[in-house]
């Protein structure tokens, strides 16, 4: 059952009807929830209906020299709710954290109907349970977001992105350990196999990349403290959008290890297309036979959240 709703009253009538005759909700759109309904440049802080897109809001958010820290793919097309609902996340995570970080409250309505507030609009908020963090990857398992709220970034004044190609495991596992234990705060750490930019389509390249944001002095002093540990590059993340292209009927495999066991799995993949955010552990990749298993919570406590949260089963399986 698709849920299309404009006003709250037809979110209401559809839970109404899915627990009547069990029909289960599979997809959500929001086109009548696409508002920006606050915005305190001040406190760094905004709130936003779910259904605008991160695209839509990052340009409000903009003219006041400010963002929401994180860049998913395709914010055109990704809603707000959907970036929490999904914990959509990009190479920037690793300095800037994931949607969880940010948000700082939100609005929902459960499957009875009923609707919920958690958190606030400011940063400084403790009242009541944290349930807004919860919905934070649910996938829509546990009610629908209406709204949420926000601690903002400013826009940084200068970013560097740096590039370094290596020829062994041995010289990647190395310097990756340096960039971490050195001094540096990069806000981007990734490490991939496809090639230069002039040599998209070879294979046997690992390039190293690190990015950095701040003001322009904070810049050109990371940039010149990497270049101490090896030499760098200036470059782009055109990387990224290689690697959506290459093999672009298929969905890419996601495998989350520990950061200290990267280099060691990408190894494993041999010649296959790989980005990995090495800073984190996760390694998206093209080669199912190489797949690991993902973290997965408890299936005791999953069924104790799906039983209080949509007793009757009318949202999507939590996973």
């Amino acid at each position: 059952m698709q849920l299309t709703a404009s006003h709250i009253e037809d979110i209401e009538s559809a839970f109404e009807s899915a627990r009547e005759t069990g029909a289960r909700i599979s997809s959500i759109h929001l086109p009548g929830f696409q508002k920006l309904l606050d915005h305190h440049p001040e406190n760094l802080t905004a709130t936003v209906e779910a259904g605008m897109t991160l695209q839509a809001f990052q340009e409000k958010l903009s003219t006041a020299g400010q963002w929401l820290a994180v860049d998913p793919p395709n914010p055109e097309r990704l809603t707000i709710g959907a970036l929490i609902a999904e914990n959509v996340s990009g190479p920037r995570r690793f300095g800037l954290g994931t949607v969880r970080e940010h948000l700082i409250g939100m609005k929902a309505v459960l499957a009875d109907g009923s609707i919920i507030r958690s958190g606030g609009k400011v940063v400084k908020n403790v009242a009541g349970f944290d349930i807004c963090r919860l919905f934070v990857g649910s996938r829509g398992s546990l009610g629908i977001i209406l709204e949420a709220s926000f601690r903002l970034n400013p826009l940084p004044e200068s970013e560097m992105i740096m590039g370094c190609q290596t020829q062994s495991s041995e010289e990647t596992e190395d310097l990756l350990e340096a960039i971490m234990k050195s001094d540096l705060n990069p806000m981007l750490l990734d490490l991939h196999n496809l090639g230069t930019e002039e040599q998209s389509a070879s294979y046997g390249y690992w390039q190293i990349m690190v990015g950095f944001a701040g003001t322009r002095e904070e810049t050109q002093a990371q940039m010149h403290s990497l270049n101490n540990l090896n030499p760098f590059k200036v470059t782009t993340l055109d990387y990224l959008n290689r690697f959506g292209n290459s093999d672009s009927d298929a969905t890419p495999e996601t495998t989350a290890v520990r950061p200290s066991e990267v280099v060691e799995y990408c190894e494993q993949l041999g010649s296959t297309k790989f980005v990995a955010r090495a800073g984190n552990g996760v390694i998206h990749h093209h080669d199912s036979s190489h797949a690991g298993k993902l973290a997965r919570n408890p299936q005791v406590l999953l069924d104790r959240l799906k039983s209080t949260f949509d007793p009757k089963g009318i949202l999507a399986e939590i996973s």
